[in-house]
Protein backbone atom coordinates (compact mmCIF):
# COMPACT_ATOMS: atom_id res chain seq x y z
CA UNK A 1 0.00 0.00 0.00
CA UNK A 2 1.08 3.52 -0.74
CA UNK A 3 1.90 5.74 2.23
CA UNK A 4 -0.75 8.25 1.09
CA UNK A 5 -3.60 5.69 1.25
CA UNK A 6 -6.47 6.03 1.12
CA UNK A 7 -6.30 7.86 -2.21
CA UNK A 8 -9.95 8.95 -1.81
CA UNK A 9 -11.34 9.74 1.62
CA UNK A 10 -14.27 11.50 3.25
CA UNK A 11 -14.08 15.29 3.12
CA UNK A 12 -16.30 18.13 4.33
CA UNK A 13 -18.20 17.83 1.02
CA UNK A 14 -18.18 14.07 0.24
CA UNK A 15 -18.98 10.99 2.34
CA UNK A 16 -18.02 7.37 1.70
CA UNK A 17 -16.14 7.31 -1.62
CA UNK A 18 -15.56 3.76 -2.80
CA UNK A 19 -15.83 0.94 -5.34
CA UNK A 20 -13.99 2.60 -8.20
CA UNK A 21 -12.88 1.88 -11.73
CA UNK A 22 -10.48 3.78 -14.00
CA UNK A 23 -11.48 4.80 -17.53
CA UNK A 24 -9.74 6.83 -20.26
CA UNK A 25 -11.06 10.01 -21.84
CA UNK A 26 -12.54 9.61 -25.36
CA UNK A 27 -9.20 10.56 -26.96
CA UNK A 28 -7.14 8.49 -24.52
CA UNK A 29 -5.05 11.40 -23.20
CA UNK A 30 -6.58 11.55 -19.70
CA UNK A 31 -7.63 9.07 -17.02
CA UNK A 32 -10.70 9.30 -14.80
CA UNK A 33 -11.72 7.44 -11.67
CA UNK A 34 -15.43 6.61 -11.47
CA UNK A 35 -16.75 5.78 -8.00
CA UNK A 36 -19.73 6.24 -5.70
CA UNK A 37 -20.32 8.52 -2.72
CA UNK A 38 -23.14 8.80 -0.20
CA UNK A 39 -25.83 11.29 -1.22
CA UNK A 40 -26.00 12.46 2.40
CA UNK A 41 -22.90 13.82 4.14
CA UNK A 42 -24.09 11.89 7.22
CA UNK A 43 -23.28 8.67 5.34
CA UNK A 44 -25.26 5.52 4.72
CA UNK A 45 -28.26 5.11 2.47
CA UNK A 46 -28.45 6.13 -1.17
CA UNK A 47 -25.35 6.72 -3.25
CA UNK A 48 -24.55 8.71 -6.36
CA UNK A 49 -21.89 8.60 -9.07
CA UNK A 50 -18.71 10.68 -8.93
CA UNK A 51 -16.13 11.09 -11.71
CA UNK A 52 -12.77 12.81 -11.19
CA UNK A 53 -9.52 13.15 -13.12
CA UNK A 54 -6.71 10.77 -12.17
CA UNK A 55 -3.03 11.56 -12.71
CA UNK A 56 -0.24 9.01 -12.33
CA UNK A 57 2.90 10.70 -11.03
CA UNK A 58 6.40 9.21 -11.35
CA UNK A 59 8.34 10.12 -8.21
CA UNK A 60 12.10 10.82 -8.09
CA UNK A 61 12.67 7.69 -5.97
CA UNK A 62 11.16 5.49 -8.73
CA UNK A 63 7.80 5.03 -7.01
CA UNK A 64 4.44 5.92 -8.54
CA UNK A 65 1.81 8.08 -6.85
CA UNK A 66 -1.85 8.56 -7.80
CA UNK A 67 -3.40 12.03 -7.60
CA UNK A 68 -7.16 12.42 -7.90
CA UNK A 69 -8.79 15.80 -8.50
CA UNK A 70 -11.45 15.11 -5.90
CA UNK A 71 -13.50 13.85 -4.30
CA UNK A 72 -15.83 16.66 -5.15
CA UNK A 73 -19.37 17.45 -6.17
CA UNK A 74 -18.28 20.54 -8.07
CA UNK A 75 -18.63 20.70 -11.88
CA UNK A 76 -15.41 19.91 -13.76
CA UNK A 77 -14.33 20.45 -17.38
CA UNK A 78 -15.41 17.73 -19.81
CA UNK A 79 -12.86 15.02 -20.68
CA UNK A 80 -10.51 15.71 -23.59
CA UNK A 81 -11.82 14.41 -26.88
CA UNK A 82 -15.46 14.79 -25.85
CA UNK A 83 -17.71 15.74 -28.76
CA UNK A 84 -19.66 18.95 -28.30
CA UNK A 85 -23.18 18.29 -27.11
CA UNK A 86 -25.94 18.97 -29.58
CA UNK A 87 -28.35 21.71 -28.67
CA UNK A 88 -31.90 20.59 -28.17
CA UNK A 89 -33.91 20.99 -31.34
CA UNK A 90 -36.58 23.64 -31.28
CA UNK A 91 -40.08 22.14 -31.23
CA UNK A 92 -41.56 21.75 -34.69
CA UNK A 93 -44.83 23.50 -35.34
CA UNK A 94 -47.74 21.09 -35.62
CA UNK A 95 -48.85 20.17 -39.13
CA UNK A 96 -52.21 21.61 -40.14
Amino acid sequence: KAKENPVLARTAHVSGPGHNTVVPSPDGTELFVVYHVHKSLKGGGARELAIDRLTILDEADGSVRLRIDGPTREPRPMPSGTAPTAQAAAPRSQAR
